[in-house]
């Protein structure tokens, strides 16, 4: 045989077989699936490596996920860089705008996105129910104390400032209406029907009086009276002695004059007259969430932000050993079949699986290259 043509055999079944053998041991990292037996006798290297080291690998691989690359520090680190809350800022940006040129109502808002229907409706009946429970609670955790205990003491003090404004303010009151002709009419027939009731000794003031009216001499003595800064103090006084009282009542005495359901109903009505949201579920979400527009982006939003990063961030570690990261790659891991992990393999490596496949074909051909010199000079080439 020509030695040259020797070397060129030599160099290609050189090649064949490191590529041959590398693209088998490839293949043994996945093949068979299964173990195969002869009898009682099982066939070496079945299954292959990655299906008989399964579970082994899926624990190892969540290990090495949940303790070196998926860590609290690297997340931490990760979620207080200013790139992530930019991203954040911007993507909730943009959900705020699209909801602001949405011609949707807020009902039927959440009812697309969160699947809950006639919001309204519940908000309504959950707030009553809020307010029912909490007055009840409210009753009977204070049953056994007095006004004065319940009522906070910034409240007690204000109150008391305010007794001789309400004095004054009741005084006000009356002269106003004693001063006008409905308060005099009321006053004469007062005074006539005290008069009617005290027989001759009301004939004989009404004689003496003549054809001048009663109400005329009496109406500016009252006025006179209310006007009085005396008056004022002693009306001041009661009120005072009087809320001394009402402190010092015990409050399962008073409880009885508490229409709950009135109370209830009041409560509810103020928070929907005051809760901008409540009254607008009906109107689209364009026609009153716009008005909010300026306070979104330039407060709510970046608050909002900055509040979410700071609480990932110290919350990311108790975060993830909660979720049991490990456990959860380990058992994801295991659920997937040897065909899929084998796609999932080849789709990330197949390029560096066939430069192995060559290079172990290079290395062979090198390996044959050198056999045939080595035999022509053995042979006296």
């Amino acid at each position: 045989m020509d030695p040259w043509l020797l070397v060129v055999f030599m160099v290609v079944v050189g090649a064949a077989l490191g590529g041959l053998t590398n693209a088998l041991a490839i293949r043994m990292l996945f093949k068979p699936y299964r173990a195969y037996y002869i009898g009682s006798w099982r066939l070496p290297f079945t299954p292959g490596l990655i299906p008989k080291r399964h579970k082994e690998i899926a624990v190892q691989l969540g290990n090495m996920v949940g303790t070196y690359l998926l860590t609290a520090e690297g997340l931490e680190k990760q979620i207080k860089q200013s790139s992530f809350a930019s991203g954040v800022t911007s993507w909730m940006e943009e959900e705020v705008k699209k909801v602001m040129q949405s011609e949707q109502t807020l009902n039927d808002f959440v009812e697309e996105n969160f699947g809950i229907s006639n919001l309204q409706q519940s908000l309504h009946h959950r707030t009553n129910s809020i307010i029912k429970s909490g007055i009840e609670r409210f009753i009977e955790a204070n049953e056994h104390k007095t006004v004065g205990e319940i009522l906070p003491l910034p409240l007690s003090e204000r109150i008391e400032t305010y007794i001789p404004d309400l004095s004054q303010g009741v005084l006000d009151k009356a002269v106003e209406y004693f001063e006008s002709a409905e308060g005099k009419e009321k006053l004469s027939g007062m005074i006539e029907e005290f008069l009617d009731h005290k027989g001759k000794l009301g004939s004989m003031i009404q004689m003496f009086m003549g054809n001048e009216r009663l109400v005329d001499k009496v109406q500016p003595e009252i006025l006179r009276f209310l006007r009085n800064d005396r008056t004022n103090q002693l009306l001041s006084e009661l009120i005072e002695k009087e809320w001394v009282k009402g402190k010092d009542m015990p409050f399962h005495q008073i409880k009885r004059f508490i229409n709950q359901e009135k109370v209830t109903h009041f409560l509810s009505q103020l928070v929907k007259d005051k809760a901008p949201v409540l009254r607008s579920m009906d109107a689209p979400l364009t026609s009153w969430v716009q008005s909010y527009e300026d306070r979104m982006f330039t407060t709510w939003i970046p608050n909002a932000v900055q509040f979410i990063v700071e609480v990932a961030a110290k919350r990311i570690g108790r975060l993830l050993e909660a979720f049991h990261i490990e456990q959860i790659i380990s058992e994801q891991v295991q659920s997937f079949s040897i065909k899929h992990l084998e796609d999932l393999v080849m789709s990330v490596a197949a390029k560096e699986l066939k430069l192995i496949t060559y290079l172990g074909a290079l290395i062979g051909g090198i390996v044959g290259l050198f056999q045939g010199f080595f035999v022509l000079l053995i042979n006296g080439f």
